[in-house]
């Protein structure tokens, strides 16, 4: 009797033994931008083995803010894994994840069934659906491909009517995203003429006869890069010319003493704007001290200085200046605006901006009666007026 006993025992022992998966640990990789997550699948990507423990990865597509919390249920023949019972991310948007399952008590010689979050799953090494590959015959090119997943890849060609090209994009090979772009493309009118050419790194476009319509040009020179732009009117006038660059610094940490950051900085290096009649409307170059805005009639419209501003109406009056300027050791960043009365040389409002750091600017304004004399000042103000560090602005009335 006491040999039945043990005997139920050890087989019970055994049968809960066989019964059971011990998660020893898991580990996640983050978002995978090289796959699709609205398109990919679901599945076990690798089952391994090293020293008792079995390694069970799934690839995966969830919300982009996860949190994770996994576990493994062994019923029967059956496996579950989770990556939580209750999902709490956050975030609107989807990623491609993987998870490995590190595992004791597996028995890698058993036809296990699968399942992930209660959906069954396969070991698969294809991250999406499969179909039957595509192509077309060209003068003995193989053309319009599609792969086993139906992305694009290689050279696609689509025609006119009457059997001439309307177009040639090359995609990359063995492509794994549904809505990747071309690496290169062309288009062309119905007379042949190149009408578009987009590269990674340059696009250019041409009126029918062949003129160069509008570029588009980015390249790096040591740490910097740069980008070149030409645009025309549809009459052929040059619309605009600029160069851009941007390039890396390193500064001080304006919060945390003695903590130096890395940033980029991004400027213009020059345009020239003009209106579709020719006229200029914008000239700027970084080496200048003074840019320039005009009408569309040809009149001035604004100068910009490094330090300062000044616009004026058709009419050529001046409409308000600007002053701007740091004080020695300071963060604080000052912006002095002069308006004047309409069709006057009358002063109308003095406005004092001061910015310090991060913080919203503190805003001070004087007011001048129709004789464009002060009337009003602010309340809060100390110390000498703020217009009298500039000669030029002598001529203001206390």
């Amino acid at each position: 009797m006491k040999y039945l006993i043990c005997s139920f025992i050890l087989l019970s022992n055994l049968v809960s033994a066989q019964n059971s998966i011990e998660l020893v640990q898991w580990t996640d990789e983050p978002c995978d931008s090289d796959y699709d997550p609205h398109l990919l699948v679901n599945r076990i990507s690798s089952i391994t083995e090293d020293q008792g423990v079995t390694s069970v990865t799934i690839n995966f597509h969830d919300n982009c803010c996860p949190q994770f919390d996994p576990s493994v249920e062994l019923k029967g023949d059956t496996v579950f894994f989770y990556i939580w019972k209750e999902n709490k991310g956050s975030c609107s948007c989807t990623c491609c994840f993987s998870m490995r399952y590190d595992l004791k008590d597996f028995d890698t010689n058993k036809n296990y069934v699968y399942y992930f979050q209660d959906a069954k799953v396969k070991e698969s090494d294809d991250p999406y659906p499969v179909k039957e590959p595509v192509s077309e015959l060209y003068n003995g090119m193989e053309i319009n491909r599609e792969n086993k997943y139906g992305f694009k890849e290689g050279l696609w060609i689509t025609f006119y009517d009457d059997g001439r090209i309307k177009s040639e994009s090359t995609y990359p090979e063995h492509n794994m995203q549904s809505r990747s772009f071309p690496i290169e493309s062309k288009s062309f009118y119905e007379n042949g003429q190149l009408a578009h050419h987009y590269r990674r790194d340059a696009r250019e476009n041409w009126f029918e006869d062949g003129e160069l319509w509008s570029y588009e040009y980015r390249y790096e020179k040591g740490d910097t890069s740069f980008i070149e732009e030409m645009s025309k009117f549809s009459n052929k006038n040059l619309r605009e010319h600029s160069l851009e660059r941007e390039y890396k610094v390193i500064i001080d940490n304006k919060v945390i003493a003695g903590l130096r950051d890395t940033g980029r900085i991004s400027e213009t290096v020059y345009i020239k704007e003009y209106y579709e009649n020719g006229q200029k409307k914008h000239d700027f170059h970084i080496n200048k001290d003074t840019s320039y805005l005009w009408y569309k009639t040809g009149e001035l419209e604004r100068l910009e200085y490094r330090n300062g501003s000044k616009n004026f109406s058709k009419n050529g009056m001046l409409q308000n200046q600007s002053f701007n300027w740091q004080e020695n050791d300071s963060q604080t960043k000052s912006r002095l605006v002069i308006w004047y009365r309409t069709n006057s040389t009358k002063l109308l409002q003095v406005k004092l901006l001061k910015t310090e750091s991060f913080l919203s600017p503190k805003e001070y304004i004087w007011d001048f009666d129709l004789d464009g004399k002060l009337n009003k000042s602010p309340s809060d103000w100390e110390g000498p007026y703020p217009w009298k560090r500039f000669p030029e602005l002598n001529w203001i009335k206390q």
